[in-house]
């Protein structure tokens, strides 16, 4: 799925969780996330988990919406990014 393709963001937030799934159900050893859409993960234009949560559209911003469901489906930050592994 393309980011820029426009995907709602219901339809992110949805599917995140089913990445960690793959990993918890041994589908997969790990998954690593750097960018999306082209855009650093992390560089996103808002703040990372613990800050102040971003208002209006910037709150519905793609790469928003995947980053802060990935880590509410268990997936971690890393120096480049998000990763979960399984165990």
């Amino acid at each position: 799925m393309s980011i820029r393709r426009r995907c709602s963001t219901a339809v992110i937030a949805a599917a995140a969780p089913l990445l960690g799934e793959l990993v918890r159900a041994g589908a997969a050893d790990k998954i690593a996330l750097e960018t999306a859409g082209g855009m650093d993960i992390l560089d996103s234009p808002a703040p990372l988990p613990g800050a102040e949560a971003p208002q209006g559209e910037l709150a519905e911003h793609p790469v928003i919406t995947l980053r802060t469901a990935l880590l509410a489906a268990g997936f971690y930050l890393t120096p480049r990014g998000l990763r979960m592994r399984r165990g």
